[in-house]
């Protein structure tokens, strides 16, 4: 027999119709599962639990037993949060693209977004957003980008959510005194 590597196409086919059918256990083709003479069931069937008295939740008692026991579900913390600082540009000539707003602010540092804002007829509003993974980065762009001509026009730029912290508030100090906190002593005791 020849080795299927120098036969044509249509050869291969003529030869594998006129071989005789080889017995299905030994082809080499997919096997098939014989059908199962009964489906088992994992686990027996249990009988319905009747509510006891004593149970505070009745029907529900080892439902809420299981959730006393189980983990809480994880909560969305810090990390769910977008990171970055984030600037609007404004005051851009509408000619001005996205990629002209990628190429400008990457050379400061690593951007996690940039877009340019455009109306519902593709038109560009004139302003864009760029998010920095450094807020040194983000501060860096202002100082050297704010109010320098980028297509004839000077380009206004602002912090955006900026989440500064609170000034620190001074110590409660409690005074026995008076039994105020911050208070001045009572000096009338």
């Amino acid at each position: 027999m020849s080795s299927g590597l120098n036969m044509s196409l249509d050869d291969l086919i003529k030869q594998s119709k006129s071989r005789p059918k080889a017995n299905p256990a030994f082809s080499s083709g997919p096997t098939r599962r014989a059908a199962p003479s009964a489906r088992t069931m994992p686990y027996p069937p249990s009988a319905p639990k009747a509510a006891t008295a004593d149970s505070l939740y009745g029907v529900y008692s080892e439902h809420v037993a299981a959730m006393a026991t189980s983990p809480p579900p994880p909560v969305a913390g810090p990390q769910a949060l977008e990171t970055g600082t984030k600037l609007h540009i404004s005051n851009l000539d509408s000619s001005v693209t996205v990629e002209d707003v990628q190429e400008l602010f990457s050379e400061i540092g690593e951007l996690k977004r940039y877009s340019v804002n455009y109306d519902k007829d593709g038109k560009s509003q004139g302003s864009a957003e760029v998010v920095f993974a450094r807020k040194v980065d983000a501060l860096d762009a202002i100082e050297r980008y704010n109010g320098v001509l980028l297509d004839g026009k000077p380009m206004k730029i602002e912090l955006i959510g900026n989440k500064t912290e609170p000034h620190p508030t001074e110590p409660l100090m409690y005074n026995g005194t008076s039994s105020n906190y911050n208070a001045t002593p009572n000096r009338n005791l």
